[in-house]
């Protein structure tokens, strides 16, 4: 993660994070409610220490169906306690015992029937609480730092987790695009894509945290709604528009890089920063053109991530963090503007 520029400069304070997975805990929050009919069973699972595939991979066992019957919102991480929804769809089938499901590792915490399944992205938000052990004592560099992230957010730079350990998903994806290697299953192959869209956007916003523009809207350039995926063109941008302005500082819009692939939002030669994003993206022109032949249609993501319903407390050599970011978004990369890992 230390590839990408830091908005508030690198931090000098050091501490640890998931020594435990009691360290990292996340909760989904889901605007569904199950219906409680229907042939898709809802089941809201604690892991610790286990990925979202291993999980569906145990809920498909049980219920004696395919993985391609497990569906669930989000993949969450491994070393943490996670809340977290799947679904399984089980027409005309007997009820299992979900309780075999049980043991140190998973718990299932609510079952219930709904008439449609799960789908990527339907929980709004995730909760987090985390715990960084082992902090310096610098007390006044940490505090001007969370008074930064808590007002202004940090750059929504897709987590170090999304590219694999040690960003082996980067490698695989560059053999994939270049024909050395073939993969079928369709959720790795999307895992893959995914990673280099996701490398590109942070390589696009690291180049606007560098020139100081990441928290500015450029003439032309798409502000994405926030909440949404929604956009529009900022045509009369410019440091002199107090309704854009107003706008941005009550974080209803929000500047906007690009998740390459088929052009689909349309392109403007004279936007600033149009013209940036095209010239970081020609030194990958591997990963882009990857992409395109991959039929992956341009999406735009917004530049900044707003840590919301914050608490912060230093002690003991401690620091304790709870907020909610929006779907998508990852808590490493508000950490990351705070405290830097111990190796």
């Amino acid at each position: 993660m230390d590839r990408w520029a830091f908005a508030y400069g690198k931090p000098s304070v050091k501490g640890e994070l998931k020594r435990e997975p009691a360290d990292f805990k996340v909760a989904e929050h889901m605007p569904v409610t199950p219906s409680g009919d229907g042939e898709h069973v809802w089941i809201l699972i604690r892991k610790t220490q286990l990925n979202t595939e291993q999980v569906a991979k145990q809920i498909a066992s049980l219920s004696g169906t395919s993985n391609k019957s497990v569906s669930y919102s989000g993949r969450k991480d491994f070393q943490a306690i996670t809340d977290q929804w799947f679904s399984v769809w089980l027409p005309g089938m007997p009820e299992p015992d979900w309780e075999q499901l049980n043991g140190d590792k998973l718990e299932v915490l609510q079952l219930a029937r709904h008439q449609r399944k799960l789908r990527l992205g339907t929980h709004t938000s995730n909760h987090f609480e985390l715990r960084i052990r082992e902090v310096q004592d610098d007390r006044a560099e940490i505090d001007e730092k969370w008074s930064q992230i808590s007002t202004q957010g940090v750059p929504n730079y897709f987590g170090s987790q999304r590219f694999g350990r040690h960003g082996n998903n980067l490698a695989k994806v560059s053999a994939l695009f270049a024909g050395q290697v073939k993969v079928r299953d369709r959720r790795q192959r999307g895992l893959l894509l995914s990673s280099a869209r996701s490398f590109l956007f942070n390589e696009c916003l690291s180049h606007r945290v560098t020139d100081h523009s990441w928290l500015t809207l450029a003439q032309g350039e798409p502000a994405l709604l926030d909440g949404s995926e929604s956009y529009f063109h900022a045509e009369d941008a410019s440091e002199n528009d107090p309704e854009l302005a107003a706008r941005l500082d009550a974080r209803d819009i929000h500047p906007t890089c690009p998740l390459p692939g088929i052009a689909k939002v349309g392109s403007d030669d004279s936007c600033h920063s149009f013209q940036a994003e095209n010239a970081v993206l020609k030194d990958h022109s591997d990963l882009l053109g990857g992409l395109v032949a991959a039929k992956l249609e341009s999406a735009r993501r917004a530049t900044r991530c707003l840590p919301m319903n914050a608490s912060f407390d230093c002690s003991e050599g401690s620091v304790h963090l709870k907020f909610s970011l929006q779907r998508g978004q990852f808590a490493t990369s508000v950490v990351r503007e705070l405290i830097r890992p111990s190796l």
